[in-house]
């Protein structure tokens, strides 16, 4: 028989501060790299609370920007 109890969360938990920490940098355009780095979590930490919270990391492209090349 299964008992109702919930298991502790693995790894640290986020405070309400942590996330609008969270909130702001990506606001911000702080790719999620940047983010795990100043928030000292992983950068898989960062995409996954992100997503629970509806926090958009769109404007954080962790690719370098496009070359505007005119045809010759």
């Amino acid at each position: 028989m299964r008992s109702n109890f919930l298991l502790p969360a693995a790894g640290n938990s986020w405070s309400s501060d942590q996330i609008r920490t969270l909130r702001k940098l990506a606001g911000e355009g702080l790719p999620a790299k940047q983010i795990a780095m100043a928030m000292k979590r992983t950068e898989s930490a960062i995409r996954n609370k992100a997503g629970m919270h509806g926090i958009s990391l769109k404007g954080a492209s962790n690719s370098p920007p496009e070359l505007d090349v005119q045809p010759a």
